[in-house]
C-alpha cells in the first residue's frame, strides 16, 4: 500500500550570544569550518580568495577545522604562498564550544563551497546563520534547503571561484548588505531549523504516520 514519508529537517540550539559580537569594521572576515578536504570545497575558497585579494586590501582568511593529513595541509599552504596570500590565511585547527563562538562572533561571510557527494545538511551554514552571518554555499544537496539566494547569501555552482569571488565582493564592500542578509539568515533559522521547531515536526510526523490509515496496526 501506499506509504507516507515526511521529511523533518535537522534543529540546532540557538547558541546566539549578541554581546559577544565582535566584528571589525576595517577589516572582512571570510570564514570556513568543517573538514579541510578538497571535496569540502577548499581549494575553490582558497582561488576565491585569491580573487578576492586582487580587489580588495581589507579582506582575511580564517579556516578552523582539521586537513586529512600532513600532504593536504602543505599542498594548500604553498598553493596560497604561490598565490602570495598566505600571510592573509588564519589557520585556527580544529575549535570546540566556546573558542568555536568566539570565533562566529568575530566573523562577517561564511563561505561553504562543498561539492562533497554525501553533503545533506551543513550545520556550519546553520550556526553561521544563528550568528548572523550571510552565507555564500554552493548549490549542491542539501545546502540549497538552507541558504535563500539573495536574501540570506548567495547560492553559486561548485568549483565555481569567479561566481563565489563575485558575490563575496558585494558583501565585501557593503556593510549594510552584509548586516541585512545576516539578519535575515538568523530570522530563518529561529522560524525552521531550531531544535524546538525540529522536535515539534518530529512529533508531528510520528503522530500523523501512526494515524495515517495505510500504516495503523
Amino acid at each position: 500500500g501506499a506509504r507516507q514519508v515526511h521529511v523533518v529537517p535537522n534543529g540546532i540550539e540557538d547558541v546566539f550570544a549578541p554581546e559577544t559580537i565582535a566584528r571589525n569594521e576595517n577589516e572582512v572576515r571570510i570564514f570556513y569550518i568543517g573538514l579541510l578536504h578538497e571535496d569540502k570545497g577548499i581549494h575553490t575558497l582558497l582561488d576565491t580568495f585569491h580573487l578576492l585579494t586582487g580587489k580588495h586590501d581589507n579582506v582575511s582568511l580564517h579556516l578552523a577545522g582539521q586537513f586529512q593529513n600532513k600532504s593536504d595541509r602543505e599542498t594548500f599552504l604553498s598553493r596560497a604562498q604561490e598565490y602570495g596570500v598566505r600571510d592573509r590565511i588564519h589557520l585556527h585547527g580544529l575549535v570546540t564550544l566556546d573558542t568555536k563562538w568566539q570565533l562566529f562572533a568575530k566573523m562577517d561571510v561564511m563561505c561553504f563551497l562543498s561539492h562533497y557527494s554525501a553533503e545533506s545538511f551543513g550545520n556550519s551554514v546553520l550556526e553561521a546563520m544563528i550568528w548572523e552571518m550571510p552565507v555564500i554555499a554552493t548549490a549542491w544537496r542539501g545546502l540549497q534547503d538552507l541558504v535563500i539566494d539573495q536574501e540570506t547569501g548567495y547560492l553559486v555552482p561548485i568549483r565555481d571561484a569567479r561566481a563565489a569571488a563575485e558575490k563575496a565582493s558585494l558583501l565585501i564592500i557593503d556593510r549594510e548588505l552584509r548586516i541585512r542578509l545576516g539578519k535575515r539568515g538568523r530570522e530563518r533559522f529561529l522560524q525552521e531549523f531550531t531544535l524546538e521547531k525540529h522536535l515539534k515536526r518530529m512529533e508531528s510526523a510520528i503522530l500523523s504516520s501512526v494515524s495515517f490509515p495505510g500504516l495503523a496496526q
